[in-house]
């Protein structure tokens, strides 16, 4: 997720698909759906995938292919495009210095 400092919390389609899985492999699959809906009627703008993405995506896994996973790449390239500061609690993105990064420890 994505804060771009008009109060405003952005997160990709792609980013949604790996929350959804990674919250069911440990919930499982009626919770992650009942936290999908959550997410879904949240503040929280979700973004299509478009060219501008994609192709700002594939240069950051391109250039942090062993550390970023592709899901990563479009957070991050939405971060870029909207001036905006990731807010995450994946430490393996912490250290990359495309946006500003926020890390959430719990």
């Amino acid at each position: 997720m994505i804060y771009d400092g008009k109060a405003e919390a952005l997160m990709c389609e792609v980013n949604v698909t790996e929350f959804l899985y990674n919250y069911a492999r440990v919930f499982g699959w009626d919770s992650a759906l009942t936290k999908h809906s959550l997410l879904r009627d949240s503040p929280i703008k979700i973004i299509d995938m478009n060219e501008e993405l994609t192709v700002e995506a594939a240069k950051l896994k391109l250039k942090y292919y062993n550390v970023l996973s592709l899901a990563d790449c479009y957070l991050i390239a939405l971060a870029k495009r909207n001036r905006a500061t990731v807010v995450t609690t994946d430490h393996n993105i912490k250290d990359i210095g495309e946006v500003p990064i926020e890390l959430l420890s719990f």
